[in-house]
């Protein structure tokens, strides 16, 4: 996906792309066992749909946080963008199709099929692109108060 991205829009491509790659994965790892050796896992349904709406929200805000820094993004998170641009869709729609594609490929594949996986799916793109907006006028806001100052 790297490849593709570096030459179907090489600005997607940043420091923020070498930190996702690299990581995300590894502190979310981190995480996880610091709260599970900690807490233990969730066991009652009601809890463990809390954390996995805590879990989205946290991860839209995050994702559209470091794509409207414009330092770089993930493969992943790229793919939506490249599409959105490609086709003229809304980001949010956008998502969603590469989500629903690549959850469909996998569970073809023979991969597990959870409910947080196809709530994820379905919501993710909707959720970030309510927080780039919210991100994008407050990044462009202060960095215009930035260069006005000098």
């Amino acid at each position: 996906m790297l490849i593709y991205i570096f030459f179907a829009n090489r600005a997607l491509v940043g420091i923020g792309t070498i930190i996702s790659i690299f990581v995300v994965g590894n502190l979310s790892d981190v995480f996880v066992n610091f709260i599970t050796n900690g807490f233990g896992a969730p066991e009652g349904l009601a809890i463990r749909l809390l954390i996995s709406a805590l879990g989205i929200v946290s991860m839209s805000m995050g994702a559209a946080l470091y794509i409207e820094a414009k330092e770089g993004v993930a493969p992943y998170d790229a793919m939506p963008i490249i599409l959105s641009e490609k086709t003229g869709l809304s980001y949010r729609l956008s998502r969603v199709i590469v989500d629903i594609t690549l959850v469909v490929i996998g569970f073809s594949l023979g991969s597990q099929l959870g409910i947080n996986t196809v709530i994820t799916a379905f919501f993710l793109g909707p959720f970030i692109q309510f927080f780039r907006n919210i991100f994008e006028k407050d990044l462009n806001t202060k960095a215009l108060r930035y260069s006005t100052k000098k």
